[in-house]
């Protein structure tokens, strides 16, 4: 591939370091890093409220598929587009995996979805002309096929090895499915310049069906991101006029199927249900502060390592090819998306992921314009901060199980106080065998000096997927004693007659569901709590309890009091209304 002397491109790679990363390489890893913590743990608050709008469309009428709930309890700040997919499994599957498990086939799904998607948009923008790499001064240079294919892995590497979405990864919750979309909305992109309409049409579909998801700001956000691209990378006016006009009708006609729909299927319910969601939105919407800068500084550096200092190296050295599609479609959507943010305070997590994906693309294309030091500091970094993990890890365990250092054996107790250690050795085994494995690619690093780009990529997705592995096996009973509220809630429902509603004070979302789906419990539906005779309240000490609703017919009576041995500033309470005699 030949380039004018006046705009060379800043990638330089030889053949050799163009060597494929083995795909059965690829593929373990993705598995080890997706798998280990989605089955085989409880209900935790962090995947209840998605399991239990899930749960409740499950088994529930055509209302809660297009009007998502928690036992009654409405939900109008998110759309039920995420949550579709996991109903539909624990409708299939529930009954042969369990319910929670079923729902988690849903975090898979959109995690393969947001890695392919990720993979063929790298790949697809990298077997550009514009994109690919000089040749060395002595050597052949890269295949165009191979060098595109070379970028895709990387660039799934770097999505594995980003700290922030660990957890977010792992658990039910709306954030996959967002991650999701951006990442299939690009790859649309990506597909643009050589089949325009196709492209356009899905890049335009997910921003519409995040739209359904996330509401309307967000989703403006990435449409905007996309049509900005559209309009830099279209070949003439007319064509990317054409684009923008596609991209946009297909955004609009997704995100019209919801209240379109609703309004046909259910007149009556369908308006202020809408006007609800509406209200809920506009809420949880406003330009940034100060409050909210400081939580960025503090969050997002680490949120999205390495995924940001890449991203920007490769703005900077890529400076002189902005309008190209390798780096103007990541960046269009990076911008659409941090605009749709400066007017989504307050920010949060599940707001920032949002950016992984345009991150991820960008940071790949700045791998092939690392100079060698940087190369290696990039190696070197992975080695010594996922080693320092690792050992902490195994340190904590240690401490566990021997009681020394009493100091860490007292802060790790602290948080399972009546747990009885089980005497299984295979997650000891399994822990050791990581372990080693992590070290045996140490060893590699050290002893051959390979000049394959995806090296230091590799090593920090095998970082992170040990370190995930080696925790997992290690202190998921722990972890599950801990944030499990099981144990409370069958132990609630055992207290509740059948047939009998309860009213939920001062309940969050999260426990709702958890106390719906473990202790069988029927709350009141929202505005419907008058003919209950029961109340669940939780109090905690720093804010109290909410007061339980006053009532002209009786007064309510403590019937049950209880706590978490974990949680001694929560008390869960259970009141029973007596009557006063006509």
């Amino acid at each position: 591939m030949k380039f004018d002397r006046d705009r060379p491109t800043p990638a330089r790679l030889s053949a050799e370091a163009a060597v494929a990363l083995p795909r059965a390489a690829l593929l373990a890893l993705l598995l080890a890093f997706a798998l280990p913590g989605v089955f085989g743990r409880d209900l935790w608050p962090e995947d209840a409220v998605a399991f239990g709008r899930m749960w409740t469309m499950a088994h529930g009428t055509l209302a809660d598929w297009w009007f998502p709930n928690i036992a009654g309890m409405a939900t109008p700040q998110d759309g039920p587009f995420p949550f579709w997919l996991g109903a539909g499994a624990i409708r299939a599957f529930g009954s042969w995996l369990g319910e929670t498990a079923a729902s988690r086939l849903s975090a898979l799904l959109w995690f393969l979805v947001a890695a392919s998607s990720m993979w063929g948009a790298t790949r697809r923008l990298a077997a550009t002309e514009a994109a690919q790499p000089i040749a060395p001064a002595f050597g052949r240079g890269p295949e165009a096929s191979d060098y595109a294919r070379l970028l895709a892995d990387i660039s799934v590497l770097l999505f594995v090895s980003t700290l922030g979405i660990l957890v977010t990864l792992h658990v039910t919750s709306a954030d996959t499915v967002s991650v999701a979309l951006v990442a299939a909305a690009l790859y649309g992109l990506s597909v643009v310049p050589t089949r325009p309409i196709a492209g356009a049409a899905l890049a335009g579909a997910c921003a519409g069906a995040l739209a359904l998801s996330r509401g309307p700001l967000l989703a403006a956000g990435l449409l905007a991101g996309c049509n900005l691209g559209l309009a830099v990378c279209s070949g003439s006016r007319r064509a990317a006029w054409l684009a923008v006009l596609v991209c946009t009708s297909c955004a609009l006609l997704v995100a019209a199927i919801w209240p379109a729909v609703a309004w046909w299927q259910l007149p009556h319910s369908a308006g202020p249900l809408v006007s609800v969601w509406l209200e809920a939105l506009s809420s949880t919407h406003g330009l940034l502060t100060a409050g909210d800068g400081i939580w960025l500084l503090r969050n997002a550096t680490w949120y999205v390592w390495p995924l940001w200092p890449l991203a920007a190296w490769a703005l900077y050295t890529w400076r002189h090819h902005l309008r190209e599609p390798h780096i103007a479609f990541p960046a269009s959507v990076l911008a659409g998306l941090a605009l749709a943010l400066a007017g989504a305070a307050p920010l949060d997590e599940a707001k920032l992921v949002l950016t992984i994906a345009p991150l991820t693309v960008l940071a790949a294309f700045g791998f092939p314009t690392l100079r060698r030091t940087l190369e290696q500091w990039v190696d070197w970094f992975a080695i010594a901060v996922y080693t320092l993990f690792i050992a902490f890890v195994w340190a904590y365990f240690l401490a566990l199980i021997s009681g020394r250092p009493r100091a860490m054996a007292a802060s790790v107790l602290r948080l399972i106080p009546g747990l009885v250690p089980g005497n299984s050795m295979v997650p000891l085994v399994l822990a050791l065998a990581v372990t080693g494995l992590w070290l045996a690619l140490i060893i590699w690093r050290m002893r051959r000096h390979s000049p394959v780009l995806w090296r230091g990529a590799f090593l920090s997705a095998a970082g992170m997927t040990s370190l995930w592995l080696v925790a997992v096996t290690l202190f998921l009973p722990a972890a599950n004693y801990n944030r499990s509220y099981r144990v409370l809630a069958e132990q609630i429902g055992h207290r509740v007659p059948e047939g009998e509603c309860v009213v939920a004070v001062g309940v969050s979302p999260s426990m709702r569901a958890v106390i719906a789906f473990y202790g069988h419990v029927r709350f009141a539906h929202d505005g419907a709590d008058g003919a209950c005779k029961l109340a669940l309240q939780t109090q905690y000490r720093r804010s109290g309890a909410a007061p339980v609703p006053s009532s002209p017919d009786g007064s309510w009576h403590l019937a049950w009091e209880g706590q978490r041995p974990v949680r001694s500033d929560e008390t869960w309470r259970l009141w029973r209304l007596a009557r006063q005699a006509d």
